[in-house]
C-alpha cells in the first residue's frame, strides 16, 4: 500500500475516534458523581439495606449513562449555557423510544441525588415510575399452556416427519415432557415455600 492510503485511513479512523471522557462542561461534576458512586461500590457496609436483584443497579450501568449522556453533550456544545434540566430534555428528545426515557429517569434522579450531596439545601428529584412502567408493559408476558394444549403440542411432537432422523420425533416428545415436568417440578416447590 503506498504511504497516502495509509495516512488517509489512518486520518479516518482518527476522526471516527470517540471523544474523551467527561470533558463537556458538566462533565467535571459528572466525573465527580461517578468516583463517588465508585468508592461507595467499593465498601462492603456502604448499603446496610441492598434492594432485590430487579432495583439494584450496577456501577457500570451508572457509569455507562452517564458517560452516554457526557458524549451527548460534547456533540451539542449549544446546550452549555443551559441548566441540567434542560439538557435531560434535549437528550430525552434525541432518541425516542421507552428504553431511553426510561434511561433518562434514572440518570436524571441520579443527577439529583448528586446535586443534594453537594447541596443539601436543593431537594432530591421525586422519582417518576411512569418510563419504567412503560418498559415492562413492553415486556412479554409468560403463557400458560392449558392441559389440552399440552397434549396438542406432544401429539405434534410424536407424529413430526422426520424420514432422514427416525429418532428425532420420540427426542422431540421426550425433551418437551421433562420440559413440562422441570416447569410442575419448580411450580409445586414455589408454592409450597
Amino acid at each position: 500500500m503506498s504511504r497516502d492510503v495509509l495516512e488517509s485511513r489512518k486520518k479516518r479512523l482518527g476522526d471516527l475516534a470517540r471523544s474523551a471522557r467527561f470533558r463537556s462542561r458538566s462533565g467535571t461534576g459528572i466525573d465527580t458523581k461517578v468516583t463517588a458512586i465508585r468508592q461507595r461500590s467499593r465498601k462492603p457496609h456502604a448499603q446496610p439495606h441492598r434492594p432485590d436483584a430487579s432495583q439494584r443497579l450496577s456501577f457500570q450501568t451508572q457509569e455507562r449513562w452517564f458517560w452516554r449522556f457526557d458524549r451527548f453533550l460534547q456533540a451539542h456544545p449549544e446546550l452549555a449555557g443551559e441548566p441540567v434540566s434542560v439538557m435531560l430534555q434535549h437528550w430525552a428528545a434525541a432518541r425516542p423510544g421507552a428504553n431511553h426515557a426510561a434511561e433518562c429517569e434514572r440518570l436524571a434522579r441520579a443527577l439529583s441525588k448528586a446535586q443534594h450531596h453537594l447541596d443539601r439545601n436543593s431537594k432530591p428529584r421525586r422519582p417518576d415510575p411512569r418510563p419504567a412502567q412503560q418498559v415492562a408493559r413492553q415486556w412479554r408476558r409468560p403463557h400458560i399452556y392449558s392441559p389440552e394444549e399440552v397434549r396438542r403440542l406432544l401429539d405434534i411432537a410424536r407424529s413430526y416427519p422426520s424420514p432422514r432422523a427416525p429418532l428425532r420425533p420420540i427426542s422431540l416428545y421426550t425433551m418437551l415432557v421433562l420440559s413440562w415436568l422441570i416447569a410442575l417440578d419448580c411450580g409445586w416447590e414455589n408454592s409450597r415455600a
